[in-house]
Formats: C-alpha cells, structure tokens, sequence
C-alpha cells in the first residue's frame, strides 16, 4: 500500500509495473496544493509592509490583469544579499528578508512552480 502524508497532487510517478523497490524509496512527486504559497525576498526598507497577517495581492504571466490575494505569514529575523535566481539584475546586491506568502487560490488556476509579482497592499 503506498499513502501520501497529506491530500495532494500527483506530479510525477516515478516507477513502472515490476521495479523492485526499497523501504523508504520515493515513488512519487507530490504538490500540496490546497497550501500554495510563494517565497519573495523584502528590501529592509519595505519590512514594515511585510508583517504576518499583512494582505498581498499577487499577479502571474499566464492570467495577465488578474490579481489573486494572498497573506503574508512568515518573515525571517535575518537579513541576506538577494540570492542571485531572483530576476531583477538591480536588486541582487540588496539586503532583504525572506518572506513567505500563502496564496488563496480557491478556483485552483495557479500552479506550483509559476513566477509572481507581489505588491504589498499597505505600501505608501
């Protein structure tokens, strides 16, 4: 019997009729996707609009003029330089604070993996 930790989504299966298999061996990939969110990276001197709890309105390439709403409920105690994968050249050399964002999507149109543009609702 194989059993997911949690209601999801099989993305990928990744063995076939016969493969022998081993204790503990993943068989699958799976995404949560009643827990959606998106991982952004707050310059120190916007922290003050990033609290938990904060409302966001989040926007993505393959439904243009669409805005979802998420919530803002983790920000890091600890600053660091932009990692380089973020994608705007100017700010990588900034100091910033990790910040998740759980994201409601309740028609399910948004995919794990998908880049977001996230605007702080309570910035001046």
């Amino acid at each position: 019997q194989v059993r997911a930790p949690a209601d999801a989504v099989v993305e990928s299966f990744d063995i076939e009729a016969g493969d022998l298999l081993t204790p503990g061996e993943s068989v699958a990939r799976l995404v949560l996707s009643s827990k959606l969110w998106v991982k952004v990276f707050v310059p120190e001197n916007r922290l003050g609009a990033a609290r938990p709890g904060e409302k966001v309105a989040l926007a993505v390439d393959s439904f243009p003029g669409k805005s979802f709403e998420g919530k803002v409920t983790r920000v890091s105690h600890q600053a660091e330089f932009t990692p380089r994968n973020v994608q705007t050249p100017e700010t990588r050399s900034t100091q910033v604070f990790e910040t998740r964002i759980e994201i409601a999507d309740p028609r399910h149109e948004l995919r794990s993996g998908m880049t977001a543009t996230v605007r702080l609702k309570n910035m001046n």
